[in-house]
């Protein structure tokens, strides 16, 4: 199969045309030096954006190419992202000449980290958050300052303050202002866990989901604003839509309810999933993608009644969350039955099914590589943890120091570093540029959540246990 020139100068004319006024007049005059209109195409049949599509997949192609080994049949190694720049200026056997030497260093590189080992966080870079009566389910920071919220089974969310860095040491409350968020239970029923917490984009309100089927908000001073109630069990997941000014939740009912925040009232329900619902995520400030135990997944669209895409039967199993990417094109789930999926809402069928866990996949998070590349990082039950290139379904790490399951994973802002936590209670901080794990920390519980703060130097977690809340201080662990 091969273009002929008609058809390479209609995707040249309309990429001409799409790009506005800015080339309107070279549009016209290329338009009528090649004859375009005698090309016998119908332009209603050639989807938006048609060449950049096919460059970005032949550059995807050539990138695949220069991985494979010498008889094609396998990547060599892990998979190596190139540059478009490498692409555009190289032939394919320079290309492969370029993929084998960053992998040749990257291996030396790797090899001179793990023969110098991890390098344990020193307690004199642990502050230690003491209060909550009971674990700690959740902990996120606030984006626009280093206030860092908990969620606890004791029936409170507390706001710390951390604006002096966390540097703290070993032992002790971690000072600096706390603020309680009571969540007191009504007509005599019993104080509610708290499974859920998250900030608004501008930091200036608290969103909590609890086992008493409200969701709550408060002031970033602790201030109770609203108490949201519409669903007929447990709230499983908060989101903030990037606006700020509405805010979802799901539940164990198998609902979702989209909040007006400013007003404290229902907006809208949904109720398309025979299952729970487990998790759900903003996509934009109007759409959101949902999943179910019933293994199903739904983008939804706000002026809209029913799902626009609803894929029944998306795993065979339990589904464990739902992620978009940055700029809401792809979508990632996770699932029991082992795999990890990325999703195009115009898409019947997923773009990529990802093999390589062994067992349930517990999480999956967005990140992105040094040179800007959008990644996807896994973690599942057999211990792995997995970071993929999102545009071409290849597999570039796969670290595998944890014995157990690998509960919880986060990026760092930065694009530095990935963290993990396991049902041992060991946390390993890994160089995405290496591979290799930098930091190590042992705490002997669960680690249910971890989260770095905005400028990626302070790491938070939280486990299973009745213990302190801890923030590292990763340059102090320098």
């Amino acid at each position: 199969m091969s273009l002929t020139s008609d058809e390479v100068n209609f995707l040249v004319y309309r990429y001409l045309l799409e790009a506005g006024k800015c080339f309107t007049h070279a549009a016209f005059v290329f338009g009528c030096e090649s004859s375009v209109s005698k090309a016998g195409i119908n332009g209603k049949e050639v989807p938006v954006g048609a060449l950049v599509s096919f460059i970005q997949k032949g550059f995807q192609y050539m990138e695949l190419e220069a991985n494979l080994n010498e008889e094609g049949t396998d990547v060599y190694g892990e998979y190596t992202p190139l540059t478009a720049r490498d692409i555009l200026v190289k032939d394919i056997d320079e290309l492969r000449v370029a993929v084998r030497e960053m992998k040749e260093a990257a291996q030396q590189e790797q090899q001179d980290f793990l023969a110098a080992g991890p390098k344990d966080i020193p307690d004199a870079a642990v502050r230690r958050l003491a209060g909550h009566g009971s674990e700690v389910t959740s902990v996120t920071w606030c984006p626009t300052s280093n206030l860092l919220a908990s969620a606890s089974s004791d029936g409170t969310a507390r706001i710390w303050d951390l604006a002096d860095g966390g540097g703290g040491g070993g032992g002790g409350g971690g000072g600096g202002r706390v603020a309680v968020c009571r969540h007191t239970p009504q007509g005599g029923a019993p104080v509610a866990d708290l499974t859920c917490v998250e900030w608004s984009p501008d930091g200036q309100q608290l969103a909590t989901g609890a086992t008493d089927n409200a969701v709550r908000l408060f002031s970033r001073e602790g201030v109770l604003k609203s108490t949201l109630q519409g669903h007929r069990g447990m709230i499983m997941s908060v989101r903030w839509n990037k606006k700020g000014d509405l805010l979802l939740s799901g539940s164990l009912d198998g609902t979702l309810v989209v909040w007006d925040a400013k007003a404290g009232s229902q907006q809208k329900q949904y109720g398309h999933h025979t299952g729970s619902v487990v998790d759900a995520d903003w996509r934009n400030n109007t759409m959101f993608a949902s999943c179910s135990q019933d293994g199903s997944i739904a983008v939804c669209k706000l002026s809209d009644s029913k799902p626009l895409r609803h894929w029944q039967g998306a795993h065979s199993a339990d589904i464990n969350g739902v992620r978009w990417e940055p700029s809401g094109k792809l979508l990632a789930s996770c699932s029991d039955d082992g795999s990890v999926k990325i999703w195009q809402a115009t898409a019947e069928k997923p773009v990529h099914s990802l093999a390589g866990h062994v067992g349930p996949v517990t999480a999956v998070r967005w990140g992105q590589s040094s040179s800007g590349k959008c990644q996807l990082a896994s973690c599942g039950e057999d211990g792995s943890v997995r970071v993929w290139d999102a545009e071409a379904g290849a597999c570039v790490h796969v670290f595998n120091e944890h014995d157990t399951a690998v509960s919880i994973i986060a990026w760092s802002p930065d694009a530095t570093y990935l963290a993990s936590g396991d049902a041992s209670g060991r946390l390993l901080v890994w160089s995405l540029r290496t591979g290799g794990v930098v930091r190590a920390m042992q705490v002997p519980a669960i680690i249910y959540d971890l989260r770095f703060n905005r400028d990626s130097s302070l790491l938070a977690c939280c486990t299973s246990e009745v213990r302190p809340i801890l923030v590292a201080d990763l340059r102090r662990a320098a």
